[in-house]
């Protein structure tokens, strides 16, 4: 082989690293962008389904808070009657 032949073969032997790098970079990046679509994806349904926990917990902490209100209302009320009912014992007996 020549000097020039070499020359060429060498080229020729850099062009085609230079293609492997390249369709392996090429790779890397459709690559990423699948990555960054899945995860783009699942960002939105984590945003829907956040919305409707939201929603649902604000439902739940209602529907505690009247239970309390009710039961503290039902002590409050038994608690009223007991005292009623001891005091006309008392008046009654020393009226």
């Amino acid at each position: 082989m020549t000097t020039t032949e070499n020359k060429t073969e060498k080229i020729r032997k850099e062009v085609d690293e230079v293609k492997n790098v390249m369709s392996q970079n090429l790779d890397k990046v459709i690559d990423r962008g699948n990555k960054i679509e899945n995860l783009e994806e699942r960002s939105n349904a984590l945003e829907q389904n956040s919305a409707v926990f939201k929603k649902k917990a604000k439902t739940v902490k209602r529907k505690m808070w009247w239970q309390n209100f009710k039961l503290s209302f039902i002590l409050f009320l038994i608690f009223a009657v007991i005292i009623l009912i001891i005091v006309i014992v008392l008046v009654a007996k020393y009226a």
